[in-house]
């Protein structure tokens, strides 16, 4: 279940960051992609890992 969060949070990064770019200011669309960053990537990143952890552990389980 982790994972499929982990992708649906990078697939709406994704999905936002080139309407995030398209300001028109370089500093605005800085601060859009870091913004966007936070908010999709970083938890994305954390949940696809948490994800991957848990599967190591279920496999050790089963062995």
């Amino acid at each position: 279940m982790y994972k499929v969060f982990g992708i649906v949070l990078i697939v709406v990064g994704l999905a936002t960051l080139p309407k995030a770019l398209s300001t028109s200011s370089g500093a605005e669309a800085f601060g859009a992609f870091i913004g966007v960053s936070i908010v999709t990537f970083l938890p994305a990143c954390f949940l696809l890992m948490k994800g991957k952890r848990k599967e190591g552990k279920k496999e050790e389980g089963d062995k």
